[in-house]
Protein backbone atom coordinates (compact mmCIF):
# COMPACT_ATOMS: atom_id res chain seq x y z
CA UNK A 1 0.00 0.00 0.00
CA UNK A 2 1.00 3.68 -0.46
CA UNK A 3 1.52 5.54 1.96
CA UNK A 4 0.16 9.07 1.93
CA UNK A 5 2.36 11.24 0.16
CA UNK A 6 3.27 8.27 -2.28
CA UNK A 7 6.76 8.22 -0.87
CA UNK A 8 6.79 5.14 0.74
CA UNK A 9 5.19 1.59 0.64
CA UNK A 10 3.88 -0.35 3.33
CA UNK A 11 4.67 -4.15 2.58
CA UNK A 12 4.35 -7.79 4.05
CA UNK A 13 7.76 -9.83 4.70
CA UNK A 14 6.66 -13.23 4.80
CA UNK A 15 9.05 -15.85 6.93
CA UNK A 16 7.61 -18.63 6.13
CA UNK A 17 10.99 -20.34 4.52
CA UNK A 18 12.85 -18.34 6.98
CA UNK A 19 13.98 -18.12 10.32
CA UNK A 20 12.28 -14.88 11.02
CA UNK A 21 8.30 -14.39 11.68
CA UNK A 22 6.29 -12.56 9.59
CA UNK A 23 6.43 -8.56 10.23
CA UNK A 24 5.10 -5.43 8.58
CA UNK A 25 8.23 -3.33 6.68
CA UNK A 26 8.46 -0.15 5.04
CA UNK A 27 10.41 1.14 2.32
CA UNK A 28 11.00 4.91 1.32
CA UNK A 29 11.08 4.76 -2.27
CA UNK A 30 13.47 7.79 -2.04
CA UNK A 31 16.29 6.06 -0.16
CA UNK A 32 15.72 2.34 -0.94
CA UNK A 33 15.35 2.05 2.72
CA UNK A 34 13.73 -0.89 4.47
CA UNK A 35 12.11 -0.31 8.04
CA UNK A 36 10.54 -2.91 10.61
CA UNK A 37 7.53 -1.56 11.74
CA UNK A 38 5.85 -4.41 13.09
CA UNK A 39 7.44 -8.39 14.25
CA UNK A 40 5.19 -10.25 14.42
CA UNK A 41 2.71 -9.02 12.32
CA UNK A 42 1.09 -9.71 8.90
CA UNK A 43 -1.36 -7.95 6.41
CA UNK A 44 -0.92 -4.63 7.45
CA UNK A 45 -3.22 -1.13 5.96
CA UNK A 46 -2.55 2.20 6.83
CA UNK A 47 -5.75 3.95 7.71
CA UNK A 48 -7.60 7.71 7.37
CA UNK A 49 -7.95 7.88 10.99
CA UNK A 50 -3.76 7.62 11.95
CA UNK A 51 -3.45 3.96 12.54
CA UNK A 52 -1.84 1.10 11.52
CA UNK A 53 -3.70 -1.50 11.18
CA UNK A 54 -2.29 -5.61 10.91
CA UNK A 55 -3.41 -8.89 11.81
CA UNK A 56 -1.48 -10.92 14.41
CA UNK A 57 -2.65 -14.88 15.61
CA UNK A 58 -6.44 -14.60 14.37
CA UNK A 59 -6.69 -10.96 15.79
CA UNK A 60 -6.47 -7.35 14.05
CA UNK A 61 -4.55 -5.52 15.59
CA UNK A 62 -4.06 -1.29 15.58
CA UNK A 63 -1.65 1.07 16.70
CA UNK A 64 -1.37 5.13 16.11
CA UNK A 65 1.39 5.60 13.16
CA UNK A 66 2.67 9.18 12.02
CA UNK A 67 2.97 8.15 8.44
CA UNK A 68 5.40 10.93 7.27
CA UNK A 69 7.76 9.62 9.49
CA UNK A 70 7.22 5.89 9.79
CA UNK A 71 6.67 5.74 13.32
CA UNK A 72 4.47 4.07 16.04
CA UNK A 73 2.91 6.89 18.36
CA UNK A 74 1.68 4.00 21.09
CA UNK A 75 1.16 0.58 22.03
CA UNK A 76 -0.82 -1.80 19.55
CA UNK A 77 -4.19 -3.16 20.84
CA UNK A 78 -6.35 -5.95 19.63
CA UNK A 79 -9.33 -4.65 17.90
CA UNK A 80 -11.30 -7.65 16.32
CA UNK A 81 -11.28 -10.97 17.56
CA UNK A 82 -11.07 -14.15 15.66
CA UNK A 83 -10.72 -13.46 12.38
CA UNK A 84 -9.75 -16.09 9.96
CA UNK A 85 -6.01 -16.30 8.78
CA UNK A 86 -4.21 -17.78 5.85
CA UNK A 87 -0.80 -18.94 6.84
CA UNK A 88 -0.57 -16.71 9.84
CA UNK A 89 -0.08 -13.74 7.76
CA UNK A 90 -2.88 -12.29 5.73
CA UNK A 91 -6.38 -11.88 7.34
CA UNK A 92 -9.58 -12.58 5.36
CA UNK A 93 -10.85 -8.97 5.33
CA UNK A 94 -11.33 -5.65 3.96
CA UNK A 95 -11.85 -1.87 4.30
CA UNK A 96 -13.74 1.01 2.51
CA UNK A 97 -12.25 4.40 2.80
CA UNK A 98 -15.19 5.44 4.23
CA UNK A 99 -15.08 2.83 7.29
CA UNK A 100 -16.86 -0.26 6.15
CA UNK A 101 -15.13 -3.29 7.62
CA UNK A 102 -16.00 -6.38 6.35
CA UNK A 103 -14.31 -9.94 7.53
CA UNK A 104 -14.85 -13.91 7.79
CA UNK A 105 -15.04 -15.09 10.99
CA UNK A 106 -13.09 -17.90 12.57
CA UNK A 107 -15.23 -21.25 12.08
CA UNK A 108 -13.85 -22.38 15.28
CA UNK A 109 -15.21 -25.70 16.13
CA UNK A 110 -16.68 -26.23 12.75
CA UNK A 111 -13.26 -25.35 11.11
CA UNK A 112 -12.74 -29.16 9.29
CA UNK A 113 -9.11 -30.07 10.44
CA UNK A 114 -8.74 -33.69 8.71
CA UNK A 115 -6.20 -36.27 9.11
CA UNK A 116 -5.86 -37.81 5.89
CA UNK A 117 -3.69 -40.84 4.39
CA UNK A 118 -2.83 -40.00 0.59
CA UNK A 119 -1.23 -41.91 -1.93
CA UNK A 120 1.55 -40.60 -4.20
CA UNK A 121 -0.71 -39.36 -6.44
CA UNK A 122 -2.56 -37.77 -3.79
CA UNK A 123 -5.83 -39.76 -3.84
CA UNK A 124 -7.53 -39.67 -0.25
CA UNK A 125 -7.36 -43.38 0.94
CA UNK A 126 -8.54 -42.39 4.33
CA UNK A 127 -9.48 -39.36 6.56
CA UNK A 128 -10.87 -38.34 9.80
CA UNK A 129 -12.34 -35.58 11.06
CA UNK A 130 -10.42 -34.07 13.83
CA UNK A 131 -13.67 -32.76 16.33
CA UNK A 132 -11.21 -30.80 18.74
CA UNK A 133 -11.86 -27.01 19.23
CA UNK A 134 -8.42 -25.41 18.53
CA UNK A 135 -5.66 -25.60 16.58
CA UNK A 136 -4.13 -28.93 15.07
CA UNK A 137 -0.08 -29.49 14.81
CA UNK A 138 2.35 -32.19 14.60
CA UNK A 139 0.69 -35.82 13.21
CA UNK A 140 3.01 -38.89 14.22
CA UNK A 141 2.17 -42.34 13.62
CA UNK A 142 3.29 -44.95 16.39
CA UNK A 143 5.77 -47.42 15.10
CA UNK A 144 2.59 -49.99 14.40
CA UNK A 145 1.27 -47.11 12.86
CA UNK A 146 -2.44 -47.92 14.73
CA UNK A 147 -2.09 -44.58 16.63
CA UNK A 148 -1.58 -41.10 15.76
CA UNK A 149 -0.32 -38.42 18.08
CA UNK A 150 -0.80 -34.74 17.86
CA UNK A 151 -0.82 -31.56 19.50
CA UNK A 152 -3.69 -29.14 20.08
CA UNK A 153 -3.00 -25.61 21.01
CA UNK A 154 -6.40 -24.96 22.73
CA UNK A 155 -5.15 -21.22 23.36
CA UNK A 156 -1.91 -19.47 23.27
CA UNK A 157 -1.11 -20.25 26.04
CA UNK A 158 -2.27 -23.87 26.29
CA UNK A 159 -1.42 -27.30 24.15
CA UNK A 160 -1.55 -30.76 24.94
CA UNK A 161 -0.54 -33.95 23.42
CA UNK A 162 -3.38 -36.24 22.39
CA UNK A 163 -3.64 -39.77 20.91
CA UNK A 164 -5.82 -41.07 18.50
CA UNK A 165 -6.46 -45.31 18.16
CA UNK A 166 -6.87 -44.60 14.26
CA UNK A 167 -9.29 -48.36 14.12
CA UNK A 168 -11.73 -46.79 16.59
CA UNK A 169 -11.27 -43.19 16.14
CA UNK A 170 -10.95 -42.57 19.73
CA UNK A 171 -9.30 -39.64 21.09
CA UNK A 172 -7.44 -40.12 24.34
CA UNK A 173 -5.80 -36.67 26.29
CA UNK A 174 -1.91 -37.47 27.17
CA UNK A 175 -0.82 -34.83 28.91
CA UNK A 176 -3.62 -32.98 30.53
CA UNK A 177 -1.29 -31.38 33.62
CA UNK A 178 1.39 -30.08 31.22
CA UNK A 179 1.48 -27.07 28.31
CA UNK A 180 3.79 -28.92 25.68
CA UNK A 181 5.28 -28.27 22.50
CA UNK A 182 6.92 -30.87 19.88
CA UNK A 183 6.93 -34.66 20.84
CA UNK A 184 8.23 -38.15 19.35
CA UNK A 185 7.23 -41.53 20.03
CA UNK A 186 9.55 -44.00 21.18
CA UNK A 187 11.12 -46.69 18.00
CA UNK A 188 9.20 -49.52 20.86
CA UNK A 189 6.01 -47.22 20.63
CA UNK A 190 5.69 -47.38 24.87
CA UNK A 191 6.77 -43.73 25.40
CA UNK A 192 5.90 -40.61 23.98
CA UNK A 193 8.55 -38.00 24.57
CA UNK A 194 7.84 -34.10 24.74
CA UNK A 195 8.87 -30.65 25.62
CA UNK A 196 6.75 -29.07 28.51
CA UNK A 197 7.30 -25.97 30.38
CA UNK A 198 7.02 -27.00 34.05
CA UNK A 199 9.55 -24.50 34.89
CA UNK A 200 8.97 -21.45 32.89
CA UNK A 201 11.19 -22.91 30.14
CA UNK A 202 10.69 -26.21 27.91
CA UNK A 203 12.21 -29.68 29.65
CA UNK A 204 11.92 -32.58 27.97
CA UNK A 205 9.98 -35.57 29.58
CA UNK A 206 8.16 -38.77 28.65
CA UNK A 207 4.98 -40.27 29.63
CA UNK A 208 3.62 -43.82 28.67
CA UNK A 209 1.65 -43.76 25.82
CA UNK A 210 -1.21 -45.44 26.99
CA UNK A 211 -0.87 -43.15 30.25
CA UNK A 212 -0.68 -45.80 32.61
CA UNK A 213 2.06 -43.93 34.64
CA UNK A 214 3.15 -40.45 35.74
CA UNK A 215 5.40 -38.19 33.80
CA UNK A 216 8.73 -38.21 34.17
CA UNK A 217 11.51 -35.56 33.85
CA UNK A 218 14.12 -36.43 31.36
CA UNK A 219 16.25 -33.41 30.55
CA UNK A 220 16.09 -29.79 32.44
CA UNK A 221 18.33 -27.11 31.29
CA UNK A 222 18.93 -23.44 31.73
CA UNK A 223 17.26 -22.72 28.41
CA UNK A 224 14.40 -24.18 25.98
CA UNK A 225 14.26 -27.72 24.25
CA UNK A 226 12.23 -28.76 22.35
CA UNK A 227 11.90 -32.74 20.63
CA UNK A 228 12.49 -33.51 17.64
CA UNK A 229 13.95 -37.00 16.74
CA UNK A 230 14.75 -40.67 18.54
CA UNK A 231 16.99 -43.15 17.12
CA UNK A 232 15.98 -46.06 15.85
CA UNK A 233 17.80 -47.94 18.51
CA UNK A 234 16.45 -45.96 21.27
CA UNK A 235 19.83 -44.55 22.18
CA UNK A 236 20.09 -40.97 20.90
CA UNK A 237 16.95 -38.35 21.07
CA UNK A 238 17.69 -35.06 18.89
CA UNK A 239 15.90 -31.36 20.35
CA UNK A 240 16.01 -28.19 19.34
CA UNK A 241 17.24 -25.81 22.02
CA UNK A 242 17.22 -22.05 22.02
CA UNK A 243 17.57 -19.61 24.92
CA UNK A 244 17.25 -15.49 25.38
CA UNK A 245 20.85 -14.76 24.58
CA UNK A 246 20.37 -16.53 20.60
CA UNK A 247 17.57 -14.23 19.70
CA UNK A 248 15.10 -17.12 19.21
CA UNK A 249 17.65 -18.72 16.84
CA UNK A 250 17.70 -22.41 17.67
CA UNK A 251 20.57 -25.37 18.14
CA UNK A 252 20.22 -29.05 17.83
CA UNK A 253 20.95 -30.57 20.56
CA UNK A 254 21.90 -34.22 21.89
CA UNK A 255 20.93 -36.62 24.74
CA UNK A 256 22.18 -39.99 25.12
CA UNK A 257 18.96 -42.27 26.60
CA UNK A 258 20.02 -45.67 27.76
CA UNK A 259 22.79 -44.08 30.28
CA UNK A 260 22.35 -41.43 32.39
CA UNK A 261 24.40 -37.67 31.05
CA UNK A 262 24.88 -34.62 29.61
CA UNK A 263 23.49 -33.08 26.96
CA UNK A 264 25.32 -31.49 24.53
CA UNK A 265 25.35 -29.23 21.22
CA UNK A 266 25.80 -30.76 17.95
CA UNK A 267 24.99 -27.89 15.43
CA UNK A 268 24.93 -24.22 17.04
CA UNK A 269 25.84 -20.44 15.89
CA UNK A 270 24.34 -17.35 15.03
CA UNK A 271 21.96 -18.86 12.64
CA UNK A 272 19.39 -21.09 13.20
CA UNK A 273 19.26 -24.99 12.75
CA UNK A 274 16.30 -26.99 13.61
CA UNK A 275 13.94 -29.71 11.84
CA UNK A 276 16.76 -32.82 12.80
CA UNK A 277 15.59 -36.16 12.18
CA UNK A 278 17.74 -39.32 12.60
CA UNK A 279 17.95 -41.77 9.24
CA UNK A 280 16.58 -45.12 9.82
CA UNK A 281 19.64 -46.53 9.79
CA UNK A 282 21.20 -43.83 12.64
CA UNK A 283 23.78 -42.62 10.35
CA UNK A 284 22.66 -39.18 9.33
CA UNK A 285 21.15 -36.44 10.30
CA UNK A 286 18.45 -34.38 8.13
CA UNK A 287 17.82 -30.93 9.28
CA UNK A 288 17.36 -27.42 7.98
CA UNK A 289 19.33 -24.31 8.83
CA UNK A 290 18.73 -20.73 7.57
CA UNK A 291 22.34 -20.17 7.06
CA UNK A 292 21.88 -19.32 3.23
CA UNK A 293 19.55 -16.72 4.02
CA UNK A 294 15.99 -19.00 3.66
CA UNK A 295 15.68 -22.34 5.21
CA UNK A 296 17.49 -25.33 3.31
CA UNK A 297 17.44 -28.80 3.89
CA UNK A 298 20.82 -30.19 4.75
CA UNK A 299 22.08 -33.72 5.93
CA UNK A 300 25.33 -34.71 7.96
CA UNK A 301 26.81 -38.13 9.16
CA UNK A 302 26.14 -38.69 12.39
CA UNK A 303 28.23 -39.34 14.90
CA UNK A 304 30.84 -37.76 13.65
CA UNK A 305 28.80 -34.77 11.58
CA UNK A 306 30.77 -34.75 8.41
CA UNK A 307 30.20 -32.54 5.42
CA UNK A 308 27.17 -30.97 5.06
CA UNK A 309 25.00 -32.15 2.02
CA UNK A 310 22.30 -29.92 0.84
CA UNK A 311 19.19 -31.90 -0.41
CA UNK A 312 16.83 -29.36 -0.96
CA UNK A 313 16.38 -25.94 -3.39
CA UNK A 314 14.92 -22.68 -3.33
CA UNK A 315 13.77 -23.34 -0.14
CA UNK A 316 12.51 -25.93 2.38
CA UNK A 317 11.87 -27.60 5.94
CA UNK A 318 10.37 -30.06 7.29
CA UNK A 319 12.45 -33.31 6.26
CA UNK A 320 10.98 -37.30 7.01
CA UNK A 321 12.53 -40.08 5.95
CA UNK A 322 10.62 -42.83 4.36
CA UNK A 323 10.85 -45.71 6.76
CA UNK A 324 12.73 -47.65 4.48
CA UNK A 325 15.58 -45.07 4.32
CA UNK A 326 15.28 -44.84 0.50
CA UNK A 327 14.07 -41.19 0.34
CA UNK A 328 14.01 -38.16 1.74
CA UNK A 329 10.44 -35.69 1.69
CA UNK A 330 10.49 -32.37 2.74
CA UNK A 331 7.66 -29.00 2.17
CA UNK A 332 9.11 -26.79 -0.35
CA UNK A 333 7.29 -23.31 -0.95
CA UNK A 334 4.11 -24.85 -2.51
CA UNK A 335 4.96 -28.52 -2.94
CA UNK A 336 5.50 -31.41 -1.12
CA UNK A 337 8.92 -32.23 -2.74
CA UNK A 338 10.86 -35.84 -2.53
CA UNK A 339 14.72 -36.55 -2.76
CA UNK A 340 16.06 -40.17 -3.77
CA UNK A 341 18.83 -41.15 -1.29
CA UNK A 342 21.14 -43.87 -0.85
CA UNK A 343 22.40 -44.74 2.74
CA UNK A 344 24.90 -46.46 3.80
CA UNK A 345 29.11 -45.71 4.75
CA UNK A 346 28.46 -42.79 2.00
CA UNK A 347 25.23 -40.61 1.38
CA UNK A 348 24.07 -39.87 -1.84
CA UNK A 349 21.12 -37.93 -3.24
CA UNK A 350 19.16 -37.21 -6.86
CA UNK A 351 17.83 -34.15 -7.79
CA UNK A 352 14.27 -32.84 -5.91
CA UNK A 353 11.10 -33.38 -7.38
CA UNK A 354 7.28 -32.99 -7.24
CA UNK A 355 6.07 -35.56 -5.01
CA UNK A 356 2.54 -33.92 -3.69
CA UNK A 357 1.32 -30.80 -5.31
CA UNK A 358 0.08 -28.09 -2.85
CA UNK A 359 -3.47 -28.12 -4.78
CA UNK A 360 -4.13 -31.76 -2.68
CA UNK A 361 -2.91 -30.28 0.97
CA UNK A 362 -3.28 -27.35 3.28
CA UNK A 363 -1.69 -26.78 6.51
CA UNK A 364 0.89 -24.00 7.80
CA UNK A 365 4.14 -24.93 7.39
CA UNK A 366 5.05 -26.07 11.19
CA UNK A 367 9.16 -26.27 12.67
CA UNK A 368 8.10 -30.12 14.27
CA UNK A 369 6.68 -30.82 10.81
CA UNK A 370 2.93 -31.11 9.62
CA UNK A 371 3.12 -34.48 8.11
CA UNK A 372 4.26 -38.14 8.38
CA UNK A 373 5.50 -41.31 6.15
CA UNK A 374 4.00 -44.27 6.41
CA UNK A 375 5.63 -48.16 5.98
CA UNK A 376 4.02 -48.38 2.55
CA UNK A 377 4.82 -44.91 1.80
CA UNK A 378 1.26 -42.98 1.80
CA UNK A 379 1.47 -39.96 3.51
CA UNK A 380 -0.25 -38.81 6.46
CA UNK A 381 -1.08 -35.52 6.16
CA UNK A 382 -2.92 -32.60 7.59
CA UNK A 383 -5.55 -31.15 6.01
CA UNK A 384 -6.89 -27.55 7.27
CA UNK A 385 -10.35 -27.25 5.64
CA UNK A 386 -10.83 -31.19 4.62
CA UNK A 387 -13.94 -32.39 2.23
CA UNK A 388 -14.04 -30.58 -0.68
CA UNK A 389 -12.70 -27.58 -0.31
CA UNK A 390 -9.84 -26.69 1.58
CA UNK A 391 -11.44 -24.26 3.16
CA UNK A 392 -13.66 -24.01 6.16
CA UNK A 393 -17.09 -25.07 6.04
CA UNK A 394 -19.72 -22.90 7.47
CA UNK A 395 -18.77 -19.73 5.56
CA UNK A 396 -19.82 -16.45 7.00
CA UNK A 397 -19.23 -12.87 6.38
CA UNK A 398 -19.40 -10.03 9.37
CA UNK A 399 -20.04 -6.65 8.10
CA UNK A 400 -19.44 -3.58 10.54
CA UNK A 401 -20.23 -0.19 9.17
CA UNK A 402 -18.99 3.03 10.47
CA UNK A 403 -16.16 1.01 12.16
CA UNK A 404 -13.56 3.46 12.01
CA UNK A 405 -15.65 5.17 14.78
CA UNK A 406 -15.24 2.21 16.80
CA UNK A 407 -11.62 1.80 16.29
CA UNK A 408 -11.36 6.02 17.53
CA UNK A 409 -12.68 5.18 20.71
CA UNK A 410 -10.61 1.60 21.44
CA UNK A 411 -7.31 3.44 20.36
CA UNK A 412 -7.04 6.73 20.20
CA UNK A 413 -4.69 8.39 18.13
CA UNK A 414 -5.09 11.68 18.67
CA UNK A 415 -6.51 12.60 14.99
Amino acid sequence: QHLPGERSILFLDMGTLRAAPNRVMALSLDSGEKRVLIEPGGHARYLPTGHLLYAFEGSLWAVPFDAPTLELRGQPAPVVNRIRMFLGAAAHMTLSDEGTLIYAGDAGEEFAIRLEWRDSQGVVERAIRLNRPGTVWTPRLSPDERTVAFGLEETEDRRSIWTLDVEREVFSLLTPDHNTRSFEWSPDGRWIYFSSDESGNYEIWRRRADASGPPELVLERESHQLVRSISHDGEWLLFAETDAETAGALDIGLLFLTEESDAQLLLEGETSESSAKFSPDGRWIAYTSNESGQREVYVRSFPDLGPRIQISREGGLEPVWSRDGKQLFYRGEFDMMAVDVEEGSRFSAGPPHVELSRGLFFCPPQNAGSYDVTRNGRFLLLNYGGGESQWATGESFVVVLNWFDELKQLVPSGQ
